[in-house]
């Protein structure tokens, strides 16, 4: 009984985490502690991120934006140091 009750807490949470990111006009992507995607909403996917300009291609959930950002860095993608140091900010 306790588990289906944590069950429904988690599914309600995360149709509310849905339902709030779907609600912005802006685009948005959640990132955990690593920099990994975790979420996104509609809008993220239909522009290009400033990020896609400097990585080179858009990212999907599960993928890491700051590593991405990293190998920008490393390929030498111009802006890609400066918005970096704003993500870690």
């Amino acid at each position: 009984m306790a588990r289906a009750r944590k069950h429904e807490a988690l599914r309600a949470s995360e149709v509310m985490n849905s339902a709030i990111l779907g609600s912005l006009n802006s685009g948005v992507a959640v990132l955990d502690r690593t920099g990994a995607i975790i979420a996104m909403n509609k809008k993220w996917g239909e522009f290009a991120p400033p990020g896609e300009l400097m990585i080179g291609r858009a990212l999907q959930v599960g993928e890491n934006y700051v590593a991405a950002f990293h190998a920008a860095i490393g390929a030498g993608r111009f802006g890609s140091r400066d918005a970096l140091a704003g993500l870690e900010a």
